[in-house]
């Protein structure tokens, strides 16, 4: 349901840049007003695809976190490595 908020709201902003740019150069210059507008339409899209690698990036991190086991590896590990600094019993 995010995504689908986030993505409705980029294309509110960048359907706006269009209709700024349709505005002012349909009239006097079409081939400008062309051009800029495929260039928002690309803009959109990298802009929709940013957005949701970063939502993976951040989900695949909060998973990573909120998983037991990464803790218990990261602390074997350090408990592990502890050995060599503890005195030997015997």
């Amino acid at each position: 349901m995010f995504k689908t908020i986030a993505h409705t709201a980029i294309d509110a902003v960048q359907t706006s840049k269009k209709l700024a740019v349709d505005a002012t150069l349909e009239k006097t210059s079409p081939e400008l007003a062309k051009a800029l507008n495929k260039f928002v339409d690309l803009q959109t899209t990298y802009t929709k695809e940013a957005f949701d690698a970063t939502v993976k990036v951040g989900t695949d991190i909060g998973d990573l976190l909120m998983d037991k086991s990464f803790y218990q590896k990261s602390f074997d590990a350090i408990q592990s490595q502890m050995k060599a600094f503890l005195p030997v019993k015997g």
